[in-house]
Protein backbone atom coordinates (compact mmCIF):
# COMPACT_ATOMS: atom_id res chain seq x y z
CA UNK A 1 0.00 0.00 0.00
CA UNK A 2 1.84 3.49 -1.13
CA UNK A 3 1.62 5.90 1.82
CA UNK A 4 0.62 9.40 0.19
CA UNK A 5 3.18 12.23 0.26
CA UNK A 6 1.30 14.29 2.50
CA UNK A 7 1.60 11.14 4.40
CA UNK A 8 4.98 10.91 4.40
CA UNK A 9 5.76 14.53 4.72
CA UNK A 10 3.69 15.19 8.14
CA UNK A 11 5.38 12.74 10.66
CA UNK A 12 9.07 13.11 9.47
CA UNK A 13 9.77 15.34 6.87
CA UNK A 14 8.08 18.74 8.02
CA UNK A 15 10.02 19.02 11.60
CA UNK A 16 13.13 17.84 9.85
CA UNK A 17 12.21 20.63 7.44
CA UNK A 18 11.68 23.17 10.76
CA UNK A 19 14.47 22.67 12.79
CA UNK A 20 16.73 22.45 9.65
CA UNK A 21 15.10 26.30 9.45
CA UNK A 22 15.52 27.00 12.85
CA UNK A 23 19.21 26.11 12.84
CA UNK A 24 19.89 27.66 9.27
CA UNK A 25 21.44 24.56 8.11
CA UNK A 26 21.47 22.30 4.75
CA UNK A 27 18.35 19.47 5.47
CA UNK A 28 20.04 16.14 4.63
CA UNK A 29 17.48 13.08 4.44
CA UNK A 30 18.62 9.76 4.45
CA UNK A 31 16.49 6.88 3.68
CA UNK A 32 15.83 3.44 2.37
CA UNK A 33 13.48 4.70 -0.15
CA UNK A 34 12.06 8.11 -1.19
CA UNK A 35 9.20 8.51 -3.14
CA UNK A 36 8.64 9.87 -6.51
CA UNK A 37 6.79 13.15 -5.74
CA UNK A 38 9.07 13.10 -2.30
CA UNK A 39 12.09 13.48 -4.90
CA UNK A 40 10.94 16.49 -6.97
CA UNK A 41 9.88 18.27 -3.95
CA UNK A 42 13.05 17.89 -2.51
CA UNK A 43 14.94 19.18 -5.51
CA UNK A 44 12.78 22.12 -5.80
CA UNK A 45 13.23 23.21 -2.05
CA UNK A 46 16.99 21.89 -1.91
CA UNK A 47 16.66 19.27 0.39
CA UNK A 48 19.72 16.82 -0.22
CA UNK A 49 19.06 13.17 0.08
CA UNK A 50 20.60 9.84 0.28
CA UNK A 51 18.19 6.38 -0.49
CA UNK A 52 20.34 3.72 1.23
CA UNK A 53 19.15 0.51 0.22
CA UNK A 54 20.62 -1.85 2.87
CA UNK A 55 19.62 -2.47 6.09
CA UNK A 56 23.21 -2.22 7.87
CA UNK A 57 23.68 -4.46 11.54
CA UNK A 58 26.86 -5.11 13.48
CA UNK A 59 28.91 -7.98 12.75
CA UNK A 60 27.84 -9.85 15.94
CA UNK A 61 24.67 -10.74 14.77
CA UNK A 62 25.56 -11.44 11.81
CA UNK A 63 24.81 -15.51 12.55
CA UNK A 64 21.34 -14.15 12.37
CA UNK A 65 20.86 -12.56 9.53
CA UNK A 66 20.74 -15.67 7.16
CA UNK A 67 16.99 -16.44 8.54
CA UNK A 68 15.96 -12.82 7.88
CA UNK A 69 17.86 -13.00 4.28
CA UNK A 70 16.29 -16.32 3.29
CA UNK A 71 12.99 -15.54 1.05
CA UNK A 72 11.51 -18.40 1.79
CA UNK A 73 11.29 -16.72 5.57
CA UNK A 74 11.41 -12.55 5.64
CA UNK A 75 13.46 -12.28 2.09
CA UNK A 76 15.22 -9.07 3.06
CA UNK A 77 18.40 -9.59 0.79
CA UNK A 78 19.17 -6.23 1.50
CA UNK A 79 20.06 -6.89 4.81
CA UNK A 80 24.04 -6.65 5.94
CA UNK A 81 26.45 -7.24 8.32
CA UNK A 82 29.53 -4.51 8.05
CA UNK A 83 31.78 -3.21 10.69
CA UNK A 84 31.45 0.12 11.72
CA UNK A 85 33.66 1.22 9.10
CA UNK A 86 31.52 3.71 7.26
CA UNK A 87 29.88 2.41 4.28
CA UNK A 88 31.34 3.73 0.78
CA UNK A 89 28.03 4.65 -0.79
CA UNK A 90 27.66 6.96 2.47
CA UNK A 91 31.71 8.06 1.92
CA UNK A 92 30.66 9.06 -1.38
CA UNK A 93 27.65 11.24 -0.11
CA UNK A 94 29.55 12.82 1.82
CA UNK A 95 32.69 13.94 -0.12
CA UNK A 96 30.99 14.27 -3.07
CA UNK A 97 27.44 15.02 -3.58
CA UNK A 98 27.22 17.63 -0.52
CA UNK A 99 30.51 19.11 -1.37
CA UNK A 100 29.06 19.61 -4.91
CA UNK A 101 25.70 20.82 -3.44
CA UNK A 102 27.07 23.46 -0.84
CA UNK A 103 28.12 26.51 -2.70
CA UNK A 104 23.91 27.14 -3.95
CA UNK A 105 23.35 27.47 0.08
CA UNK A 106 25.85 29.76 0.80
CA UNK A 107 24.17 33.39 1.86
CA UNK A 108 26.47 36.39 2.17
CA UNK A 109 26.27 38.15 5.62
Amino acid sequence: MAISLAAQLSDRIWPMLSKCAELDTVPVLVAREVSYLAKQMFRAIGVLRLEFHRQVFSPRVASLLPDIQNVDLLGYKDVIALPSASHPVVVKFASETVPKFLPQYEVEH
